[in-house]
């Protein structure tokens, strides 16, 4: 959806000056915020790049759905064991407090 926004903020002959740098660098971080590995979020920022870049795609939610099929892809596949992440705390101790007051 915010691919669609830079994308329409550079609508018109703006878009063929400014849309390769707006959407490249707007692919980039949205590439970021989705969770795609660094080494993959380049092709993703000159997709956008491209998108943002091309004439007549303003008013077209194209990336909203390449949106969400980035995230459908980038999703562990049913029946993957996650490993949960390791806190650095070993087990939880049970213990009583008890002072010298509680003796008598």
């Amino acid at each position: 959806m915010l691919l669609d926004l830079a994308d329409f903020a550079t609508l018109g002959p703006v878009g063929l000056y400014l849309g390769a740098l707006v959407g490249g660098i707007a692919g980039w971080l949205l590439a970021a915020g989705l969770g795609v590995r660094r080494e993959r979020r380049f092709g993703y920022a000159v997709a956008a790049a491209v998108y943002c870049t091309l004439p007549f795609t303003a008013y077209l939610p194209v990336a909203t759905l390449l949106g969400a099929g980035v995230r459908l892809l980038e999703r562990e596949p049913p029946g993957v064991d996650v490993p949960e992440p390791d806190t650095g705390r070993g087990p939880a101790i049970e213990a009583e407090y008890r002072s010298h007051w509680d003796d008598d």
